[in-house]
């Protein structure tokens, strides 16, 4: 097939979902074994490809872009400080962990959680270019694509819409979801249930894991493993504890 495949090269462009669109040049696109790519074309999915070398015919590239997804596991770790923590029916909790997740369904998970977070990097570039003014629009946009490690000169060629979906992103959704997730359990228990050991912190964590597989898959994501490692008190409270304030 020659030169002109694309081919997305992660010592450049590193992240989890990268787009890249399809110019007359072109020839085709490489799809490697730990990514998964989603043909678009006008703005309307079209095919998915798991790996191989794949050739365009002139009619195909026009309006066409090629969504590289990672396949692998990635795990990330996330903390929520107590300032501004989870509420509990008697305190506030801070906590942190990790969790591990693979995307079983990329169609889905580009289309309901990347494109939203690209629209508000898009915005992000919009709002600055208001205050700062449009003479001052091309540097505000290397700035962001810097930001996000994407080659400047090859987005400005390709005139690409400016994203590249990286860990960071992954990571700040991961803790809006855990956050709301978390939320809606440790309000149903108070501070000390949720610290201490016994059947009731057992069932709550049990609990938690369920649930944060179910959310996730609707977002065409796995959970592999999930872990709360700590968790952050009030001063107050935590004196409280360890005067054994709280009946078991």
């Amino acid at each position: 097939m020659g030169s002109n495949l694309i081919s997305w090269d992660l010592s450049q462009n590193k992240g989890i979902v990268w787009r890249r669109p399809i110019t007359t040049k072109d020839k085709g696109f490489i799809v490697k074994p730990y990514e998964y790519g989603l043909f678009f074309r006008n703005g309307e999915y079209q095919e998915i490809f798991e790996g191989g070398s794949h050739k365009l015919q002139k009619k195909e590239k026009v309006g066409s872009e090629i969504i590289y997804v990672i396949k692998t596991n990635l795990k990330i770790d996330w903390g929520i400080p107590q300032r501004n923590g989870v509420y509990t029916q008697d305190t506030v909790l801070g906590c942190n962990g990790n969790i591990t997740v693979k995307i079983n369904d990329p169609l889905n998970f580009y289309s309901n959680v990347v494109i939203a977070q690209s629209i508000q990097f898009t915005k992000g570039i919009e709002e600055e270019v208001f205050l700062e003014g449009e003479k001052k629009r091309e540097k505000i946009t290397k700035a962001k694509l810097e930001e996000k490690y994407i080659d400047v000169q090859t987005a400005i060629r390709d005139k690409m819409n400016p994203y590249l979906y990286t860990h960071d992103d992954l990571q700040a959704w991961i803790l809006d979801t855990i956050r709301n997730i978390l939320r809606d359990k440790l309000s149903q228990y108070p501070g000390h249930v949720v610290i201490r050991g016994g059947v009731e912190k057992d069932e709550l964590i049990s609990e938690i894991r369920a649930q944060s597989v179910e959310e996730f898959q609707e977002w065409g994501l796995d959970v592999i493993t999930f872990n709360i490692r700590g968790w952050i008190l009030e001063p107050e409270y935590e004196r409280k504890m360890q005067n054994r304030e709280f009946n078991r």
